[in-house]
């Protein structure tokens, strides 16, 4: 059996054939190759691979680091590339796992909790972290969007992962994923409200105010502006608690995504 060709291109780009690290590539531009081509759903013609990574290169010498860069692709992975004269593409016939792909597609509007759960572990990092093209800013146009495209996708994932946990009453879950999505979008004060509200649960008092604190004070500084009243509410809540109990509201029969306003005026009869 042909063991699995697995790329992961979420943080820093790794590619293994089973157990066995797959490793000795030239250069980034490799790395990048590679990337553009496993991200396409169709094959990809070498002539966008010239472009893309070389735009103001002598034609000739791009060309020629591309062959580079493909005889490479061959002697490492070349069972499960198609390699012809005009495109390089994955053999559909072949096992072949990326950890991006996986991660679009198992975040959808039905997905449960788990499988979000599941598919944000994948986001070790953005797409591709660290990798840098000297002069190939078409490349990097590309890799912005990409990057772009993704942390939107795990962004939203989280917002229903700590939003739903945090509705039905399992703190920890929605603290674990409101950290995340705060550590994404530091300005959202959605995020923010969802963690403190978690935080503020689970009995941490002071943390909830240092927390809010820092996030009053970031506004304030990167954006001239203060924390919404909803969001003052929860350190106002913080400050002027003693002891929290726990609610006696029965869970709702939906998750609060897109639904702020119902989780604001539930969460400020808790």
């Amino acid at each position: 059996m042909q063991e699995t060709l697995q790329i992961y291109l979420l943080g820093s780009p790794q590619i293994f054939i089973g157990e066995q690290a797959v490793t000795g590539w030239p250069s980034r531009a490799a790395e990048a190759v590679i990337a553009y081509v496993v991200s396409a759903e169709t094959p990809t013609p070498r002539s966008k691979l010239v472009d893309l990574i070389w735009p103001d290169s002598n034609p000739k010498q791009a060309q020629a680091n591309l062959r580079t860069i493909l005889t490479k692709i061959r002697k490492l992975l070349g069972d499960y590339f198609a390699i012809d004269r005009q495109t390089i593409g994955l053999r559909s016939d072949m096992p072949v796992w990326i950890d991006s792909v996986e991660l679009a597609q198992a975040i959808t509007a039905t997905a449960t909790l788990e499988q979000l759960a599941s598919a944000v572990d994948l986001y070790r990092a953005s797409f591709l972290f660290g990798l840098e093209l000297r002069g190939g800013y078409t490349f990097e146009e590309w890799l912005i969007i990409k990057r772009e495209q993704l942390e939107r996708l795990v962004v939203n994932a989280l917002q229903r992962l700590a939003n739903s946990y945090l509705q039905i009453g399992n703190y920890q879950l929605s603290e674990r994923f409101a950290a995340r999505w705060v550590a994404l979008d530091a300005y959202s004060e959605d995020a923010m409200r969802n963690l403190l509200w978690s935080q503020l649960r689970l009995g941490r008092r002071n943390e909830v105010l240092q927390r809010y604190a820092a996030f009053a004070q970031l506004l304030s500084d990167e954006l001239g502006i203060d924390p919404a009243s909803t969001t003052q509410a929860v350190a106002d809540r913080a400050r002027h608690m003693t002891q929290l109990g726990a609610h006696n509201l029965p869970p709702a029969r939906t998750p609060f995504v897109g639904r702020s306003a119902e989780l604001e005026r539930l969460l400020a009869r808790l």
